[in-house]
């Protein structure tokens, strides 16, 4: 409900404010005050009600260190799953950097394509011949392993950016 100003900060204001009651059969539309409903207290607390469609909405931030998101999000699930009763209503909605994520594989399987054929007809233009370029382009998903591979003794997750930056290296290189 929007108040003025003025009332925002006067408890005994917003108490007085009138709650209408449904109407009875033959009789008028009656009114009580809000403090009969509801009781009032001082406290600190944030100072933003986020709503999404009229609806309140409840942001719970977390910061991933030592591991994938993926794997922290799907763990985090199924924990909220098994031990969490989410009242009729209400819903969860996983965003972020998972949310990124999750749309990853579908806009990388549009990009890479693309920037092989680019890169396969910049070659084909560099060297003259289509067989030297795809020999030349062999050299990407060999790059790509072997960027894998040195992630793992050095104990780094495997992820999107990782991957791009090792096949962007292996173009590069070749």
């Amino acid at each position: 409900m929007r108040v003025a100003e003025s009332q925002r900060n006067d408890v005994e204001a917003l108490a007085a404010l009138p709650v209408m009651l449904p109407s009875l059969e033959g009789r008028a539309r009656a009114s009580i005050p809000l403090r009969q409903v509801a009781s009032f207290s001082v406290s600190e607390g944030l100072n933003e009600i986020s709503r999404d469609n009229g609806r309140g909405r409840i942001y719970v931030q977390a910061n991933v260190r030592g591991r994938d998101i993926g794997s922290f999000v799907a763990e985090a699930q199924q924990l909220i799953a098994r031990e969490v009763k989410i009242p009729p209503g209400s819903w969860i909605e996983w965003g972020g950097q998972f949310q990124n994520l999750q749309d990853a594989p579908r806009r990388l399987s549009l990009v890479v394509p693309v920037c092989l054929a680019l890169v396969l007809l910049v070659l084909y233009f560099a060297l003259e011949s289509l067989l030297l370029a795809f020999t030349v382009c062999t050299a990407v998903p060999v790059a790509l392993v072997g960027g894998v591979f040195a992630m793992a003794p050095r104990g780094l997750p495997f992820s999107v950016s990782a991957a791009w930056d090792s096949s962007a290296c292996a173009v590069l290189l070749s």
